[in-house]
């Protein structure tokens, strides 16, 4: 059968069509502005001294004798959030707490930078999250402050840079249910300082145009490294144990909350099907 020419162009025409879809998809992965991800892709047991994910400049400290800190399969899931991996679990045991740190590959101190993770709190009223450090010394948690007599609220907390810390977000703690934290940092946004916004199970891959906390900072800083620490039994405050997972630090929001995406091929498939599909239509006529 004689194929006509007008269906010769119009194949010639989607194949086009497919070939930019795929070069723009190449071109997005490209330019992928995520910096650093840890997914707890390890087997089960502690986590110190394991060296995967990406970015980092070591594997992971050592626990110590404050606790231990220990990868559990399956991840945290937070809605179509996409997730690999196991996930890490915070124990303390000892009057430090359980504590566990790992280096960047470099100093983080200009421009924007976004840090997304999942947390679950297990149980307990002490102090839990993830801790933005200088070289040891802490900049600020995300997380849970310590707080009495009842779990409180999602917050950023250190008294040295938070000014009024604790500084809630509004988000009550619920034991025993994960949620998302997405940080964005802005270096010297005062023209000294770092404003600091986070938000508290946001929507995936969009920014939100409000954020839970809005401070500027009361220093100016450099991050370096980031801490997983929960406390231990203290003053009537029960030991915090729970979990963090799928930490990703980058340069746009999307990078840090990522999402599965239509496949190219797929698209460029069916729009072969919808041409094939008015060539019978136009035979049948």
């Amino acid at each position: 059968m004689k194929v006509p020419p007008c269906f010769r162009s119009n194949v010639a025409a989607m194949s086009l069509v497919v070939m930019a879809l795929i070069s723009i998809s190449t071109a997005q992965k490209s330019q992928a502005a995520l910096l650093y991800y840890e997914g707890f892709d390890y087997s089960v047991g502690s986590l110190s001294s394991q060296n995967g994910g990406v970015g980092f400049d070591n594997a992971w400290g050592t626990a110590g004798s404050g606790g231990s800190v220990n990868v559990q399969s399956g991840s945290l899931s937070y809605g179509t959030l996409v997730a690999s991996g196991g996930k890490a679990y915070l124990s303390p045991s000892g009057t430090g707490g359980a504590t566990i740190t790992r280096n960047l590959d470099s100093s983080l101190n200009t421009g924007t930078i976004y840090l997304s993770f999942l947390t679950n709190l297990d149980d307990g009223n002490r102090y839990f999250g993830l801790a933005l450090d200088n070289s040891g010394g802490e900049i600020f948690l995300t997380g849970k402050p310590t707080t009495y007599g009842s779990p409180g609220a999602w917050s950023l907390s250190n008294s040295a840079n938070i000014p009024g810390s604790p500084v809630s977000s509004g988000v009550s703690i619920s034991l025993d249910t994960t949620v998302a934290m997405v940080l964005r940092i802005d270096f010297n946004a005062s023209g000294v300082n770092e404003r600091i916004r986070l938000y508290v199970n946001p929507t995936l891959g969009i920014e939100p145009a409000t954020a839970a906390v809005d401070v500027v900072s009361s220093n100016s800083f450099s991050i370096n490294q980031i801490r997983l620490t929960s406390g231990y039994f203290v003053a009537g405050s029960p030991t915090a144990y729970g979990w963090v997972d799928e930490i990703r630090l980058g340069t746009d929001y999307a990078s840090v909350t990522p999402v599965p995406e239509p496949s190219t091929w797929m698209l460029g498939i069916l729009g072969l099907f919808v041409i094939l599909g008015r060539f019978r239509v136009r035979q049948r006529a």
